[in-house]
């Protein structure tokens, strides 16, 4: 898997997104999208230790915490799309 070695800047807003290979549905059901909410939520924190036990509700919302504040996001069949404001360096 490659890497893009771009220096993203604090306070500057992105557009995150990725498709399935050769379009390829990467989320199959309800479950598998709440999932890669709850993982989102997850992963914008400084100290994740664990997945499991966690609610999504917990989560996913901007916390204080947060690494980047999420303004919108899409979840399609076969992508998605994340608009996004980075909060912290790094």
């Amino acid at each position: 898997m490659s890497t893009r070695n771009i220096v993203l800047s604090t306070g500057e807003y992105y557009h995150i997104y990725n498709r399935g290979n050769s379009k390829q549905i990467i989320f199959l059901d309800d479950n598998d999208k709440k999932y890669f909410m709850r993982l989102l939520g997850l992963l914008n924190q400084p100290n994740r230790t664990r997945v499991d036990g966690v609610s999504l509700e917990k989560s996913f919302h901007n916390r204080e915490d947060s690494l980047v504040a999420i303004g919108a996001y899409v979840l399609m069949d076969n992508h998605f799309h994340i608009l996004l404001k980075q909060l912290k360096e790094k």
